[in-house]
Parts: structure tokens; sequence; C-alpha cells
């Protein structure tokens, strides 16, 4: 699905630019929804967390909380910590700094430490994670601090369109000429579509930690989760 939809933004693109804009805009349809996905992770990592706990598992419980905190954070940032709706300027000193004269923290990041934070987090979700936690002793189980398997198309997008425009595209055009800078830049905006994929595939990830966690039984029988 996710592959599907990258595809199919870029079709939006090519098709009804007008709509497509709309559609990616600042404050838009898809800038909300990819916060609306980090709060719902917020929530799922805190259930987790407390799941965690409960089995006695302390690194668990930390490493979820801090998760939570660092979707909450995500969120915030997405929308400008709602900047815009509810009319504040912000920290003087802050929004001078910041590329987008905007009081958030992400745009303080130059362009390749951004993109670049985007692609290792992204090759993180496609496999990187996974092996990284088999030779970490206490990152057990590996599925708690990396997503499975089957959960690579979400990570995907966001990373080849990041390495794409930022090392790729410039490398066709210095080759080939600036005929093709249209298509080294990529769609315009394309890259909140694919943070929402992103999204998702964080989502996703807690979910199929809370899942594989189960509930605690406190007393009594029942089969305790597996820690595969």
């Amino acid at each position: 699905m996710p592959l599907v939809a990258t595809v199919a933004f870029g079709v939006l693109f090519l098709a009804d630019r007008p709509t497509y804009l709309a559609v990616v805009v600042e404050d838009g349809p898809v800038e909300f929804a990819t916060m609306a996905v980090y709060v719902v992770a917020v929530v799922l990592a805190l259930v987790v967390a407390r799941r965690r706990a409960a089995l006695g598992d302390r690194l668990g419980t930390i490493a979820y909380v801090l998760l939570a905190a660092g979707f909450f954070f995500i969120a915030g940032e997405e929308v400008t910590w709602f900047q815009r709706q509810l009319g504040f300027a912000g920290p003087e000193a802050l929004v001078e700094r910041n590329i987008q004269g905007e009081a958030n923290l992400h745009n303080l990041l130059g362009r390749y430490a951004l993109h670049g934070a985007y692609i290792v987090v992204g090759l993180w979700g496609l496999g990187l994670g996974r092996v990284v936690a088999r030779f970490l002793p206490f990152a057990r189980p590996v599925w708690l601090y990396a997503p499975f398997a089957h959960r690579w198309t979400w990570f995907f997008p966001v990373t080849g369109y990041y390495v794409f425009i930022d090392y790729v595209g410039p490398v066709l055009v210095g080759a080939l000429g600036p005929a093709l800078q249209d298509i080294a830049d990529g769609p315009a905006r394309f890259q909140e579509p694919m943070e929402l994929l992103l999204a998702f595939g964080f989502a996703l990830f807690v979910l199929d930690a809370l899942r594989m966690t189960g509930r605690p039984v406190r007393s009594g029988g029942g089969r305790p989760p597996s820690r595969r």
C-alpha cells in the first residue's frame, strides 16, 4: 500500500497539479494527517510502556516512554505547534534563525542534516535496526526495538526520496545537464506524503510491539507473551 500511495501521489501531481498542491500545502490535509498518526502512535507507545513495566522490563519501559515523547514532539513540530492557528509569533531568537521563519526546531537544521536524519530513520526501519539489535544483547526482544521485516515498505519511500533529491538527482543534473533539473527536484512538496507514510510505519511498528507484548498476567494462569 505505501508503494502504491507513493505512485498515486506522483500521478496526481502530473494529472491534476492544483488538487495535488491543495492536498500537500502547508497546514493541509497531509500535514494534519501526519500529526494525527503520530498522536495515535504516542498513545500506543505509552500503552506498550505500561505493559513492559508490568512485565518488569525496565529498559523496554524507558525506551517506549522516550519513544512516546519523541512522537509527541514530532506531532507538534509537524504543524509548528499550531502557531498559525493560535496566532502566536514564537520566540524571536528562534523564529529569526528558522529557515521558514516559524516557531519550530527541526527547521533550524540544514537541509542535509534534516534529510540525513530521515534517511537514517528510514534505513533503521528497512532492516538496519534488526541487524544492530541482534548485536546488542540488551535489545531483546528485537521486535521491541526494530520493525518486523514485512514493514519495510513504509520506511522505503522517505529514504528513497531524500536519497534521490539530495544525492542521485544532483549527479544526474551534473552528468546530463540542467534539462533534468525538474526531475532531480521531484514533485513539489513531495516530502509531505513521504513523511506521512513514515508516520504510518512508526505507528504500525508500535502496534506490532503492543500485540506481541500482550496483556501481562497478574494472577492465575495464562500463557506468557512470546519473547522471540
